[in-house]
């Protein structure tokens, strides 16, 4: 992830130019190297340097917007966006592909993975209890459509208690 220019000028992305302008003012004066008692102090230089190039790249309305659709993407490189939230039980077997299929709205589907099926509970490939203990733990398993960029979270089974 970039560095957060926001965070090191104490803002949000919300913030006018003047709210940050004046953040950034605040925050060279409490900074300023020749302020500081600590001369020659390589933190206090490089926090006084994020602080400069912080202001330089949010003053510019340009340069902010770029600067917003990057952080933006890094965002959604992180977390993926979620067509869908589903369970194990909405998956459906299908007998000529040999596995649990969920249909997407683009007309491909989402395929399960073999590791997120029991093999005790499966009744020709179709598994309707809880979901492997390597796949689902904390809800983060994400699965992409065969066909198109969508994503759905497939989360625990409701009747699991973890």
């Amino acid at each position: 992830m970039p560095i957060n220019y926001y965070e090191i000028l104490n803002c949000h992305p919300s913030d006018t130019i003047e709210e940050i302008k004046k953040s950034y003012q605040a925050l060279v004066l409490k900074h300023h190297p020749d302020k500081q008692n600590t001369t020659g102090d390589r933190n206090v230089l490089q926090l006084f340097y994020q602080i400069d190039e912080a202001w330089k790249m949010l003053r510019d309305p340009e340069q902010r917007k770029k600067y917003d659709a990057e952080m933006q993407q890094h965002r959604f490189n992180d977390e993926p966006i979620v067509y869908a939230k589903i369970y194990r039980k909405d998956f459906e077997f299908d007998a000529d592909s040999q596995s649990n299929l969920y249909p997407c709205r683009c007309g491909g589907y989402f395929v399960l993975p073999d590791d997120c099926i029991e093999s005790s509970d499966c009744d020709n490939g179709v598994a309707d209890s809880s979901i492997d203990e390597n796949c689902g733990e904390n809800d983060e398993v994400y699965i992409e459509c065969d066909e198109c960029s969508f994503v759905v979270q497939l989360l625990r089974n409701q009747n699991t208690n973890r």
